[in-house]
């Protein structure tokens, strides 16, 4: 499987490094129109702008506790949950206090058609907790549909494209909460 992907990306990959060396020309009008060709084609796919974004929901849903210990790296997680069989890409972000030390390894990831559940890791490394300096940290997570046509394994020019300016993802928020 991973051979054909890496087959399919070769093929794409050169014949757009070479196809700037070849001029055709066609007589035929319907042969020379704006049809995708291997060099337009593109393994993040085409986005659609009118498909609406499928529901994520989320474990737990408003509030994401760290509890004391705060002088240790601690690591944790929460669940999103996926009930479409639609390919989903996600992104998070982070809103931290000045002193926050918030760890999310992996802040992309890509929920596949037959994957229900992800669990997201979330920590923090070792911090002196000051109950005034650690308010109003949160943790945003944005999702978009990934296109049908998509390949697997993308990388991030794919989800620089599928999170452009012009898409407006859907998104939750966790609020984060320090448990002394």
């Amino acid at each position: 499987m991973n051979t054909n992907i890496l087959l399919i990306f070769l093929c794409i990959f050169f014949s757009s490094t070479f196809s700037d060396d070849v001029s055709t020309t066609s007589d035929n009008p319907s042969t020379s129109s704006d049809s995708p060709t291997a060099s337009t084609v593109s393994p993040c796919g085409a986005p659609n702008q009118t498909q609406e974004i499928v529901e994520l929901s989320f474990n737990p849903n408003e509030i994401f506790y760290f509890n004391a210990p705060f002088d240790i790296q601690f690591m944790d997680y929460f669940r999103i949950n996926h009930a479409f069989s639609q390919r989903v890409a996600y992104r998070i972000q982070l809103e931290m206090s000045k002193k926050s030390r918030i760890l999310v390894p992996k802040k992309n990831g890509i929920l596949e058609k037959e994957e229900t559940k992800r669990k997201v890791v979330i920590g923090f490394s070792g911090f002196k907790f000051d109950e005034k300096k650690f308010r109003n940290d949160s943790i945003t997570i944005e999702w978009v549909n990934v296109p049908e046509d998509a390949l697997p394994g993308v990388n991030e020019e794919c989800f620089k494209i599928w999170f452009a300016e012009d898409v407006t993802p859907k998104n939750h928020t966790l609020e984060i909460i320090y448990n002394p």
